[in-house]
């Protein structure tokens, strides 16, 4: 997890550092890149991508005339309300809020996921069962290194993510920062045991092909991700998000005007180029 307050709610943070017109391209290009990034894991077959072509591109024009605006505003209002340090309930309202955005996405995307894999073969299931071997695979390599190494490996990703955000935290503001970032507690090896629970489940659940199940799972999964965890990664999970928040909101008690500044800057810019994806 990243600088929550940050970048959960910047929704379309993987295109920040483009430019306008890279950004307004990559948007309208979405839908091939999402095909993309689906075969990369199913290995499709020609009706499959003619079928998700047709369903992207519906999602990515009703998310262009609804979604863009609201995601514009909701940067707008974040910026605001950031002109002085946030209590827990402006955190929360906000969290809130990104993820009613980001669960109204995922029910316009869930149907058209079910349909296709409903109709994956079996071979196709196998190859989906390498790719996810193979993430595994990296996550074990950094839940095999030292709990002190993954601790130092995350803070260093926290420190660039708030300083891409807020601009530099310099001398003992830093060292705070810092001792702050590491009572975050380290997930990551219940996570580890989580995945590998949850791909036993997902390639259960695509060979015995039952939409109703299917949907029903791929709706907890994506929409209420808690509902789907068992009791210990729930306890691990919860602990976590509580930390998260901790955090933020020493974060923004602890910033000064120029960090406030730097980080609104930062989002009146972003919401502008959001603005120009409805175009």
């Amino acid at each position: 997890m990243k600088f929550r307050f940050v970048l959960t709610l910047l929704i379309l943070s993987l295109l920040t550092s483009c430019t306008g017109a890279l950004m307004n391209f990559a948007y309208n290009q979405a839908d091939s890149y999402v095909i993309g990034k689906v075969d990369d894991y199913f290995d499709l077959n020609r009706l499959q991508k003619r079928t998700l072509e047709k369903h992207g591109a519906e999602i990515l024009a009703w998310h262009k005339k609804y979604e863009i605006p609201r995601y514009s505003a909701l940067l707008r209002e974040i910026s605001e309300v950031s002109k002085k340090p946030i209590d827990q309930s402006t955190y929360r309202l906000y969290y809130k809020k990104v993820e009613d955005r980001r669960n109204v996405l995922m029910r316009k995307i869930i149907p058209v996921a079910v349909e296709l894999m409903l109709s994956l073969s079996e071979e196709q299931i196998q190859y989906f069962s390498e790719q996810l071997d193979e993430n595994l695979e990296e996550l074990k390599e950094d839940v095999e290194l030292s709990r002190e190494k993954r601790i130092e490996k995350r803070t260093e990703k926290i420190l660039d993510n708030i300083e891409e955000y807020s601009g530099d935290w310099q001398g003992e503001k830093r060292k705070r920062l810092i001792a702050e970032s590491r009572k975050i507690p380290d997930t990551l090896p219940p996570f580890y045991r989580h995945r590998l629970n949850r791909k036993k489940e997902i390639l259960s659940l695509l060979r015995a092909k039952d939409k109703n199940e299917l949907t029903k799972k791929m709706t907890t999964w994506l929409t209420n991700p808690r509902k789907g965890y068992d009791a210990t990664y729930l306890r691990h999970f919860d602990e976590m998000v509580q930390s998260w928040e901790d955090f933020t909101l020493w974060v923004s008690a602890n910033a000064d005007n120029n960090h406030r500044d730097y980080f609104r800057k930062k989002l009146n810019e972003l919401a502008a180029r959001v603005d120009g994806l409805k175009n």
